[in-house]
């Protein structure tokens, strides 16, 4: 009874219960009648195998023991036999076969020269089907044993291959019932996709198929999207068998074909052989030391290429920066004492080598001391009365300092400077070595250095000197680079919020990009002259549209007399819709139509459309068609000198400069510190960062009288961030990226409220933390002469800074194009959503991503990540769907059951749950130029245009409104080439100018109420 399996009710009972099969010899029953595992075509069967092969027990030495499975094999001898090895798996033996290294029944023949031909001990089968040593050879045969399969024509759809198997079983029952065929095509929707063969090895039980097509895998799924290159291949197994390479390799998954061997490949192993390597010991800079690296790789598990690596590479578990070290003795060492670190430039200190010229920076006299370190690195000061270094943070001084055996001895009083060492002043220039007792000048004051007081050759000492004398002239010249920078502000002391808070250029700012942005602003503004239109002649009739002509008639239409342009620089006006035939005409001083405003499609009676253009030179006059009882309303604009300018935006800002304040003061880079670490956005605290990622500053104070807030953090580090504190320095609230962002990013909060009870804020920006454009700013506004929107609306009339839309904020969602990727390289491009931004006033947020799609897969999905958009957002501006399209996605069913259409419906869906109509949110549709590289983009609009129109989703067409497109771009100078007289789907920075105007004057003209 030892092989029976037990009683069952149904055959899949048997396999739920035995998943692997059985082995020869095994049997179940189920209901009455007895079943018998078959181990040639692994299944159970009612008949009972005849073929019994006779236990041998002649061969002692080479009889390696009975097992019940082929598994109990490889577990006890995992690297296979010898030759002359044989063993018993229940009453069949089994011989190794050394050349093609498996485990084989005695039966099997394997004819090639040179091998030894055995007998089959029990009853051979030979028909249609052929059993040899338990491998499975199908039908169709043309010639003797050794002739292939012929590969008749079979086909295999995309779902069925998707959907198949489950277990080996149903594997080789499909192969049984496809007329035993082993290769197919792979069809979807009627189209040739790929080819798939599948190879079935039964003395194994291991099913092996293999694909080649450019379709997307992922995992066990095969679609998604094709592949723009030449075809790639996966392979998977289903079997007995583990996982394969350590884990990578998964059953039921398609894994990407790697094994491959040419010449050039082959070459390379070889060449290697004769080359000392490295082993990456931190691949995704985890720290360690030195033995748990070496551990790593001479462990007998360890793979025996590694065992050869001579030099290894780490993140060093103390310092948290990359070492190499290198292996002296004659085999690879675990003594590590065998292993010496290779210095390099940036770590003599680390590395055992003391640095011989170090800097401090600042003096004192005779400060009180407390025992200690700061809880950061603090400054470094000179004590001209004690004689000793000493940390300086929070104004109060430190016996210890970082690095301090550097520098000197440890006392009471501080660290002791030590004789041989050439110390320099930051800023100041000043170079001291100390000797004696007492710290004396190298540089004097002709420029010259004395080289007498260091112990050292007269040339190494002056070449020290001068290489600190001219970082300590570097520091000095940024220093005052950034004074001047800061003393060119317009207006001191300050920015206003309508500026600050609404301009997309401080989303990443210093004080030094404050002053270019105040600067900027100061260049935009204009002098204002609204027109009453009552005050011109009116008749009726219209302009015609075709040729600029008056025409009298008696209708709903009036038109004007020729308003002159003449001086100014732009106009803003509005145009009426409601006529096709009719328009308001631009002219040259000679009559000359210079531009036509109208529309294509006839709109609602009494509805004005509205555009701000600049005026072209040779403009002169205007005439308007507009409704009877309703005039449209005129805006012209004149540049201002730049006396003009300054002396305009001085004087009315004047009165709201003091209401809003920049935490940031004129003497940034001196008043406000910052040290390498972040502060924990969890409990407040400092804490250092061995990356030299970050900086944080000290604790800087909150006016009493803030009300107000607009606070930046930054957004590459979940873990550090901006934190406000109360009274006591106990942290009240913080602020971070949610989802950690890329080096150098930054965020805001927005106009906020300040917390209750807060007194301190500190803030965590990049390195270098002084003069670089990588720290966050935080606005206040105070109290004092604290102005409401409209009020500010008031008091900015005519100086050309255009308010916020009724304090709205906007948001574009999208891609690449939307995100403004710079097809030339280089720089992110200044995209037209910040610039839309900038021409409203508005506080905008640019959410695009490089490869966002509405469906399948990416870094943003927006059918799934609309959450992504904060909830604050008024106006969100959508421009998505062409990396659906480039990537062959399924177009879907226009009833929204499947494909684009089912993704765009999801992700109108979501929006608006997001951000509903009844809230005052608004969500509007934009739909890119024609794309040229494939055709049919029209449909693909098509179906955004359908599926926007049956949310009440409105559209900016911009191939309609734009004015340009691919087939007009012939020099390229829009959208780059992108082969064969194709253009890049990236527009250059021209076209994003071109839509950042068009897409503002469609929010001023839809949302400014």
């Amino acid at each position: 009874m030892d092989n029976f399996l037990g009683n069952f009710n149904s055959i899949e009972e048997v396999h739920t219960t035995h998943p692997l099969g059985g082995a020869q010899g095994d049997y179940v029953t189920i209901g009455t009648e007895n079943y018998y595992w078959n181990p040639f075509s692994l299944e159970w069967t009612t008949e009972k195998p005849t073929a019994v092969v006779p236990v041998n027990s002649v061969r002692e030495t080479n009889n390696l023991g009975n097992f019940s499975n082929i598994e109990e094999v490889y577990s006890k001898y995992p690297n296979g036999g010898n030759e002359g090895d044989y063993l018993f798996i229940g009453s069949v033996e089994y011989v190794w076969n050394k050349w093609e290294r498996v485990w084989q029944n005695k039966g099997n023949t394997t004819p090639v020269g040179g091998r030894t031909a055995n007998t089959f001990d029990g009853d051979l089968i030979v028909g249609n089907d052929l059993y040899v040593g338990g491998i499975f050879r199908f039908k169709g045969f043309s010639g003797g044993g050794d002739t292939p399969p012929e590969k008749t024509s079979a086909t295999i759809t995309l779902k069925d291959l998707n959907e198949f198997p489950i277990t080996p079983q149903q594997a080789i029952d499909f192969v049984k019932n496809n007329n035993q065929n082993a290769y197919f095509t792979l069809v979807d929707d009627g189209k040739m996709i790929g080819t798939v063969s599948i190879f079935i090895d039964t003395q194994r039980q291991v099913l092996t198929e293999v694909l080649e097509t450019r379709v997307l895998v992922k995992g066990d799924t095969i679609g998604g999207g094709h592949v723009y290159d030449q075809p790639t291949r996966y392979w998977r197994n289903y079997g007995l068998k583990r996982d394969y390479a350590q884990g990578k390799v998964k059953k039921y998954q398609w894994t990407l074909w790697e094994k491959c061997a040419d010449k050039k490949l082959i070459y390379l192993s070889e060449h290697l052989k004769e080359m000392v390597e490295v082993y990456d010991g931190s691949p995704k800079g985890e720290h360690h030391t030195l033995k748990e690296v070496l551990d790593m790789i001479t462990s007998e598990s360890t793979a025996t290429q590694y065992k050869k690596c001579r030099l290894i590479s780490f993140v060093d578990n103390n310092t948290h920066k990359r070492v190499l070290y290198q292996c002296n003795a004659a085999e690879v060492s675990t003594d590590e004492s065998n292993w010496k670190r290779l210095l390099t430039e940036d770590n003599p200190v680390d590395a055992g080598q003391k640095p011989t010229v170090l800097p401090f920076d600042d003096y004192v006299d005779n400060a009180s001391v407390i025992i200690g370190s700061p809880a950061g690195a603090g400054e470094i000061i000179y004590d001209r009365v004690k004689k000793v270094f000493l940390a300086r943070s929070d104004d109060r001084y430190y016996a210890n300092i970082v690095n301090s055996s550097n520098y000197g001895n440890s006392t009471e009083d501080g660290i002791k400077p030590k004789e041989g060492v050439i110390f320099y002043h930051r800023t100041s220039g000043d170079i001291f070595t100390f000797k004696d007792g007492e710290m004396k000048a190298l540089l004097s004051a002709n420029g010259t250095v004395d080289t007498s007081a260091i112990e050292k050759k007269a040339d190494d000492a002056k070449k020290v000197a001068d290489t600190a004398k001219q970082v300590a002239e570097e520091a000095k010249r940024q220093a005052n680079t950034n004074k001047q920078a800061i003393d060119t502000m317009v207006i001191s002391g300050g920015v206003p919020i309508v500026q600050e808070l609404g301009n997309s250029e401080t989303r990443v700012m210093s004080q030094k990009a404050v002053t270019i942005a105040i600067e900027k602003t100061k260049e935009k503004i204009v002098e204002v002259t609204q027109i009453n239109a009552l005050s011109l002649q009116w008749k009726g009739g219209g302009i015609k549209k075709s040729d600029g002509k008056e025409e009298s008639a008696e209708n709903e239409f009036i038109f004007s007399q020729a308003l002159s342009v003449e001086g100014f620089n732009s106009i803003e006006f509005e145009y009426q819709t409601y006529s096709t035939y009719y328009a308001t005409v631009l002219y040259s001083a000679g009559g000359d139509i210079l531009q036509v405003f109208g529309v294509d499609k006839k709109g609602e009676n009494g509805i004005y459309s509205s555009t701000n253009i600049d005026l072209p030179p040779n403009a002169s006059y205007i005439k308007f068609t507009s409704y009877i009882d309703k005039f449209p309303n005129i805006f012209l604009k004149r540049n201002l000198s730049l006396k003009e300018k300054s002396t305009v935006l001085e004087k009315k800002i004047e009165d709201i400069n003091e209401g809003t304040k920049s935490l940031f003061t004129r003497d940034l880079t001196h008043l406000i510190r910052y040290n390498t670490g972040g502060i924990n956005v969890t409990n407040g605290e400092f804490s250092t960062n061995g990356y030299d990622v970050f900086a944080a500053s000290d604790f800087i104070p909150i006016p009493d009288d803030a009300i107000k807030a607009n606070i930046g953090y930054q957004a590459f580090s979940t873990v550090y961030g901006t934190v406000v504190y109360d009274a006591q320095k106990k942290i009240i609230t913080s602020y971070s990226s949610l989802k950690q962002g890329k080096k150098g990013d930054v965020g805001k909060t927005g106009e906020i409220d300040v917390p209750q009870d807060a007194k301190y804020i500190r803030i965590t920006g990049y390195q270098p933390s002084v003069n670089a454009e990588k720290i966050p700013l935080v606005f206040i506004l105070r109290s004092a002469n604290a102005v409401s929107h409209q009020e500010l609306e008031e008091k900015l009339q005519g100086t050309g800074i255009v308010p916020p839309i009724k304090s709205k904020r906007l948001a574009f969602c999208g891609d690449s194009i939307t995100y403004g990727l710079n097809q030339d390289g280089g720089d992110k491009l200044d995209a037209f959503p910040e610039q839309v931004g900038r021409l409203l006033g508005c506080n905008t947020t640019n959410y695009g991503v490089s490869s966002a799609s509405v469906g399948g897969e990416g870094p943003r999905v927006w059918s799934v990540d609309f959450n992504i958009v904060s909830t604050e957002e008024d106006i969100i501006g959508i421009m998505i769907g062409i990396n659906d399209f480039y990537r062959g996605y399924p177009l879907g069913n226009k009833d929204g059951s499947s494909g684009f259409y089912k993704n765009l419906h999801a992700m109108w869906k979501g929006f608006i749950s997001r951000f509903p109509p009844s809230r005052g949110k608004r969500l509007f549709c934009i739909i890119y130029p024609y794309y040229d590289v494939k055709p049919n983009w029209e449909t693909w609009t098509s179906a955004m245009q359908e599926v926007a129109e049956y949310y009440s989703i409105p559209v900016l067409d911009l191939s309609k409104e734009l004015g340009i497109n691919p087939h007009m771009d012939t020099n390229f100078e829009y959208w780059r080439e992108e082969g064969a007289g194709k253009h890049n789907a990236h527009p250059t920075q021209i076209t994003h100018d071109m839509m950042a105007k068009v897409v503002a004057a469609y929010v001023k003209a839809h949302y400014d109420v």
